[in-house]
């Protein structure tokens, strides 16, 4: 940027020490330019009015005229002004809490020439920095504003994100997702929209994006609409700023839809990490193609019979050979395939430890540590197990898969917590709906519980709030089933709303972890933040910790502080 002049504003009558500090200002700084107003408030305001760029506004000590008036007046009319009162005296009043508003500082005309010098130095320095940096928020407001003008007027499907969740989006996104408007696209996670199998592509993808790359590179994703329509899209993220909050532009290009049956693409990408898990995927051999995981069974399983085919010969003589698919049928079921998974290690448990946000009582006390525990499957080994649940005689659809990764989950976790002794630190695990709405779930997870003993105390089961009427029942009663095994009950995803203060007041859980699509809404909202704040304070009160969630700013990360939530939950994520 231009060095604009330095503007010193004298208040008050001519006096001796205004004309020695005109000389010493100048020494240092060339460029200033020194204005001398009268002892009115009209002509001090016009001169405030008037002054554009760094200045210094210079006052005596033995000038008849209020400091408190002046710091009003200089936080209306210029705010990046310095106010700087000169002295002779040896002993000075200290400068008053009445003048938060405006910067004051204070020289003695009777101290060493190179103390004074020091002390302008940084006061000129300081204030072109306040006035260079008001100009940058200005200029970024401006180029801000254009960019929304731009993507709010643009054909591409474009939308602002953090993370996982949707900020904006144009019109064209809204109809490309066939999503109603702004707030319903808030409650929904930019994962909503991937195609499950997908997501860990997706994630690496954006993590990649803070090095310096190439930003036209993109990738190809299978994505999903609100009514599940498919289509596969060329996927962008570009950096970008909105609201003055750091995000991603995401650009969603529309390639061609997909119909249910149709098989994933190959990709390619300019990033050769996300190639490489492309190219990760199994080879899947031309007489083999209905199970891509036989290695995994040949192992683990009943699969003695599996690479041998039944034959029959027909009237002719002529040998008929069954299919491969049929024989493997009937060699593996859904026990043989988890165990497969577990002692091949296809799945690993990731450890996110939750922050303690009491810390006063946490230097009080020796708090546990709270750590949330999730499953972490490769793309390509999760779709080939998908795809062999598929195929078996129960027909599993998208809800019994999610009991299946559940099963795996607590094996895991289960194995290895049997062989630990006084475990002292508190395991969340998030349990899907459809396991909760499942009785054979805790019919298999009781044996386990069981073994494990007091060790049971130290796991709380995260169980979905956003249910229907319908399934109050069912998971109340796997509530009951859990807390009689000794483990304790957390309500996930939850937000303030009738339905979830009745499944509130009768499950009675330990702990409560707050919805981030909903908090997300509540965010700059004055009234909702304080409601939620009286809601946090009171769940505490009754002995229920509540669970922040992650991604937010520094005043909302304060808002939960004060009104006492317990945790927050963190992104540092470790293997198990």
């Amino acid at each position: 940027m231009l060095k604009d002049d330095l503007k010193c504003v004298l208040i008050g009558r001519e006096l001796k020490i205004y004309r020695d500090l005109a000389k010493l200002v100048r020494k240092i700084d060339p460029s200033s330019r020194f204005k001398q107003v009268e002892l009115k408030e009209r002509a001090i305001v016009d001169t405030l009015k008037k002054i554009s760029g760094p200045s210094l506004i210079f006052i005596s000590d033995e000038v008849p005229f209020s400091l408190e008036l002046l710091s009003d007046l200089t936080w209306q009319y210029n705010s990046d002004s310095i106010v700087v009162i000169l002295t002779t005296k040896a002993k000075t009043v200290s400068i008053k809490e009445l003048f938060n508003n405006t910067q004051f500082s204070r020289i003695n005309l009777k101290e060493k020439n190179s103390h004074r010098v020091s002390i302008l130095q940084f006061l000129i320095k300081s204030t072109r920095e306040k006035t260079e940096f008001r100009r940058c928020k200005s200029l970024l407001g401006i180029s801000e504003k254009r960019c929304q003008w731009l993507v709010d007027s643009s054909r591409e499907a474009i939308a602002f994100i953090s993370r996982d969740m949707h900020l904006y989006a144009n019109a064209t996104y809204l109809q490309l997702f066939e999503i109603s408007s702004i707030q319903e696209l808030r409650s929904i996670s930019v994962k909503d929209i991937i195609v499950n199998d997908e997501h860990l592509l997706f994630d690496g993808f954006q993590k990649n994006q803070g090095k310096p790359t190439d930003k036209r590179r993109s990738i190809m994703l299978s994505m999903k609409k609100k009514n599940n329509a498919l289509f596969r899209a060329n996927i962008y993220l570009i950096p970008s700023v909105f609201k003055g909050q750091k995000c991603y532009q995401l650009w969603v290009r529309n390639v061609n839809d997909l119909s249910p049956g149709d098989k994933d693409e190959e990709f390619q990408t300019d990033d050769p990490i996300l190639n490489k898990i492309q190219s990760s995927k199994p080879k899947i051999k031309t007489d083999d193609k209905q199970n891509p995981f036989s290695s995994l069974l040949s192992k683990h399983g009943n699969s003695s019979n599996t690479d041998k085919s039944n034959s029959s010969v027909d009237p002719k003589g002529q040998k008929q050979t069954e299919t491969n698919d049929n024989v493997k049928q009937n060699n593996y079921d859904q026990n043989s395939l988890l165990r497969g998974v577990i002692r091949r290690k296809e799945a690993k448990v990731i450890a996110s430890t939750l922050r303690y946000l009491k810390e006063n009582e946490s230097k009080n006390k020796k708090i546990p540590k709270h750590k949330l525990l999730s499953l972490k499957v490769a793309t390509a080994q999760k779709k080939g197990v998908d795809d062999l649940l598929m195929k078996l005689p129960d027909s599993f659809d998208h809800n019994m898969r999610a009991v299946f990764w559940d099963k795996v989950k607590l094996s895991r976790i289960l194995q290895a917590l049997i062989k630990k002794d006084n475990l002292n630190m508190q395991l969340m695990l998030r349990i899907n709906e459809a396991s909760v709405m499942d009785d054979a779930f805790i019919d298999w997870l009781t044996p386990g519980l069981q073994r494990l003993g007091e060790n049971s105390r130290n796991l709380v089961f995260l169980v979905p709030s956003n249910i229907n009427e319908n399934q109050y029942k069912r998971t109340l009663l796997f509530i009951q089933k859990i807390r009689k095994l000794g483990c304790k009950v957390a309500l996930d995803s939850f937000s303030i709303n009738k339905k979830s203060m009745i499944l509130l007041k009768y499950s009675k859980p330990n702990y409560l972890k707050l919805s981030l699509p909903w908090t997300r809404q509540l965010q700059g909202n004055e009234a909702k933040e304080i409601r939620l704040s009286s809601a946090i304070r009171q769940f505490e009160n009754r002995n229920i910790k509540v669970i922040a969630p992650c991604d937010f700013s520094k005043d909302m990360k304060k808002l939960f502080v004060l009104s006492g939530a317990s945790f927050c939950q963190e992104r540092a994520i470790k293997a198990a």
